[in-house]
């Protein structure tokens, strides 16, 4: 029996397709005022090409031959969340090791290396983005600047980063992604079933008010895609393939704006 747990349409609502943005026709003040300031989803197609990482991370055994001694958070399982008392619990066991026996795993089993520190000859196989220069990539209020996350089979609960802006950059394998923004309206409810994880119970659909409906923005990206998910938008994760996934997440600083925007949103009593 498969343990593959998929979140994305547990969550109802309309669906559209997150917009495609080339980064050959991308500048950077074009990316801040009509994504990151305008707080607008985005797929970037085409922004890591001249990426070393997206050629060598194709083989396994390279990167297991490049991990050090790092050790990871290890799970048979999906992302939930709150996630800290899953993985407080969960092994902790050298990343190269680990990496090979994923690489040997059954088709259908679930491997989860959620966020870690990137091995420094990792970190040499990564560029920049042409559309994101220095004075826009400030360092982070909350986030760490550089996460990686590593997986098999296994998607990521439903859940938002209340403040610093996102670059999702897919480096290996495929997924999908759904992304959904909460009005003052929708926001009290959605939080309050998504929280209690009532969307995983059978019929979990029942919970959603039906007289209120979100828009569910969503993509399937692969090994070269980039997404900027803003700040508050809820976001969920599939996998959509059985074979090693590997993701970058770049995290940067928020507008002046966008932070005023969530103080006003914490201040109102939503976190």
């Amino acid at each position: 029996m498969s343990n593959i747990v998929k979140v994305v349409d547990l969550v109802p609502g309309q669906v559209a397709e997150i917009p495609r943005h080339s980064a050959a026709d991308l500048d950077a003040d074009t990316f801040w005022r009509s994504y990151v300031v305008a707080q607008r989803p985005v797929v970037i197609t085409g922004a890591i090409a001249d990426w070393p990482a997206l050629q060598r991370w194709q083989d396994t055994e390279y990167l297991a031959a490049h991990a050090g001694d790092t050790e990871v958070t290890v799970a048979r399982t999906f992302n939930p969340v709150p996630a800290k008392a899953f993985f407080d619990r969960a092994e902790k066991l050298p990343l190269a090791a680990s990496l090979r026996n994923m690489a040997d795993s059954e088709p259908t089993d679930v491997y989860s290396m959620p966020a870690f520190k990137l091995p420094e000859r990792w970190l040499a196989d990564l560029g920049r983005y042409s559309f994101l220069p220095e004075r826009y990539d400030r360092r982070p209020i909350l986030f760490p600047r550089n996460r990686v996350f590593v997986y098999r089979n296994a998607g990521t609960e439903w859940h938002h980063h209340g403040i610093d802006e996102t670059l999702t950059t897919q480096l290996r394998g495929r997924k999908r992604v759904s992304v959904f923004e909460l009005d003052a309206q929708t926001r009290k409810e959605f939080t309050r079933i998504i929280r209690s994880n009532l969307h995983h119970v059978n019929g979990g659909a029942k919970f959603f008010p039906p007289e209120l409906s979100i828009v569910k923005y969503e993509t399937i990206i692969e090994a070269g895609d980039v997404v900027y998910i803003p700040p508050r938008y809820w976001h969920g994760i599939d996998p959509y393939d059985n074979e090693i996934g590997i993701t970058f997440a770049h995290c940067f600083r928020s507008p002046a704006e966008g932070i005023r925007q969530t103080l006003r949103w914490v201040g109102n009593g939503f976190k």
